[in-house]
Protein backbone atom coordinates (compact mmCIF):
# COMPACT_ATOMS: atom_id res chain seq x y z
CA UNK A 1 0.00 0.00 0.00
CA UNK A 2 1.28 3.46 -0.93
CA UNK A 3 0.18 6.86 0.39
CA UNK A 4 0.88 10.36 -0.94
CA UNK A 5 0.76 13.49 1.23
CA UNK A 6 0.81 17.15 0.37
CA UNK A 7 2.94 19.55 2.41
CA UNK A 8 1.52 20.17 5.91
CA UNK A 9 -0.96 17.26 5.64
CA UNK A 10 -1.37 15.14 8.78
CA UNK A 11 -0.68 11.46 8.08
CA UNK A 12 -1.62 10.06 11.48
CA UNK A 13 -2.19 11.36 15.00
CA UNK A 14 -0.74 10.29 18.34
CA UNK A 15 -3.02 7.74 20.01
CA UNK A 16 -4.36 6.22 16.78
CA UNK A 17 -3.86 2.54 15.98
CA UNK A 18 -2.01 1.82 12.74
CA UNK A 19 0.99 0.18 11.13
CA UNK A 20 4.56 0.95 10.13
CA UNK A 21 5.40 3.06 7.09
CA UNK A 22 8.60 3.64 5.12
CA UNK A 23 9.27 7.09 3.69
CA UNK A 24 9.98 6.82 -0.01
CA UNK A 25 10.15 10.54 -0.80
CA UNK A 26 9.90 13.77 1.19
CA UNK A 27 10.27 14.64 4.86
CA UNK A 28 7.84 13.84 7.68
CA UNK A 29 7.73 15.73 10.98
CA UNK A 30 7.09 13.62 14.09
CA UNK A 31 5.33 15.84 16.61
CA UNK A 32 4.50 15.28 20.30
CA UNK A 33 1.24 16.68 21.69
CA UNK A 34 1.84 19.09 24.60
CA UNK A 35 -0.45 21.46 26.50
CA UNK A 36 0.90 24.28 24.25
CA UNK A 37 0.26 22.36 21.00
CA UNK A 38 2.47 20.10 18.90
CA UNK A 39 6.21 20.05 19.56
CA UNK A 40 8.75 18.80 17.00
CA UNK A 41 10.51 15.61 18.13
CA UNK A 42 12.23 14.40 14.96
CA UNK A 43 12.37 14.69 11.19
CA UNK A 44 11.96 11.41 9.30
CA UNK A 45 13.78 11.20 5.96
CA UNK A 46 13.56 8.91 2.91
CA UNK A 47 14.39 5.35 3.95
CA UNK A 48 13.25 5.90 7.56
CA UNK A 49 10.50 3.72 9.00
CA UNK A 50 7.91 5.43 11.21
CA UNK A 51 5.28 3.95 13.49
CA UNK A 52 7.49 1.13 14.80
CA UNK A 53 5.66 1.25 18.14
CA UNK A 54 2.71 -0.40 16.35
CA UNK A 55 4.79 -3.58 15.96
CA UNK A 56 4.32 -4.06 19.73
CA UNK A 57 0.57 -3.44 19.55
CA UNK A 58 0.90 0.16 20.73
CA UNK A 59 -0.85 3.21 19.29
CA UNK A 60 1.17 5.85 17.46
CA UNK A 61 3.29 7.81 19.96
CA UNK A 62 3.59 10.89 17.74
CA UNK A 63 1.57 12.87 15.24
CA UNK A 64 3.11 12.67 11.73
CA UNK A 65 2.85 15.75 9.50
CA UNK A 66 4.36 16.21 6.03
CA UNK A 67 7.13 18.83 6.17
CA UNK A 68 7.17 18.60 2.37
CA UNK A 69 5.19 16.45 -0.06
CA UNK A 70 5.76 12.80 0.87
CA UNK A 71 5.28 9.31 -0.50
CA UNK A 72 5.08 6.51 2.07
CA UNK A 73 4.82 2.76 1.63
CA UNK A 74 4.05 -0.06 4.02
CA UNK A 75 7.15 -2.30 4.30
CA UNK A 76 6.66 -5.71 2.75
CA UNK A 77 3.61 -4.63 0.71
CA UNK A 78 4.05 -4.34 -3.05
Amino acid sequence: MCSHLNQNATFYEAGQAGSTWRIQRGILKLMRPTPRGLELVQLALPGDIVGVETLCGEAYAYTAVAFQACTLMQPGVA
